[in-house]
């Protein structure tokens, strides 16, 4: 399979990303899921980062508008307003951290798949899970699929309409 064509131009019309693949590994280099995020191959790091930008576009609104109403930019960010202190347009900090955490756990959950497909059942409808004495149940949304920290970075962009997100 070849690697795929990784585009995280700027506002840009055949993007698929918010992060290079070097922005991700530079984002890892200095935690304790280096070593990790690394020992995925290239390819495999790549699709991930895709896959977590494809999620976080598709699961939410978020405030404001895309930043370029003209030549439509593929991506959702960035939005306008989505400036840095010179007056350059770019991605928010949190909107890349969030497409490189939840790249992880992509794959993460690829290597080490749950028993239970938690994501598929909350699609199919299912509130209320019970297995071997373990009971879980779930509320309506997609927010319960991402992992605690991807929120907390998604939280301050997504446009919750004056409802309050619980998490």
């Amino acid at each position: 399979m070849a690697e795929p064509i990784l585009d995280a131009t700027l506002a840009g019309f055949t993007s698929n990303s918010y992060v290079t693949l070097p922005f991700a590994d530079a984002y890892f280099a200095d935690t304790l899921d280096a070593r990790e995020w690394l020992s995925f191959g290239r390819e495999d790091r790549a699709r991930a980062l895709i896959s977590a930008t494809r999620k976080i576009d598709e699961e939410f609104r978020y405030y404001g508008q895309p930043y370029d109403t003209v030549t439509p930019q593929a991506l959702k960010f960035p939005r306008d307003g989505d400036y840095d202190a010179k007056g350059s347009v770019r991605v928010p900090g949190g909107i890349q951290y969030a497409t490189c955490e939840l790249a992880l756990h992509l794959l993460r959950e690829q290597k080490m798949p749950d028993l239970v497909d938690r994501e598929r059942m909350q699609e199919q409808g299912v509130r209320k899970f019970l297995a071997d004495g373990v009971s879980e149940q779930y509320r309506n949304g997609v927010w319960d699929n991402f992992p605690r920290r991807v929120k907390k970075l998604l939280r301050p962009f997504i446009d919750t309409g004056g409802r309050t997100v619980v998490e």
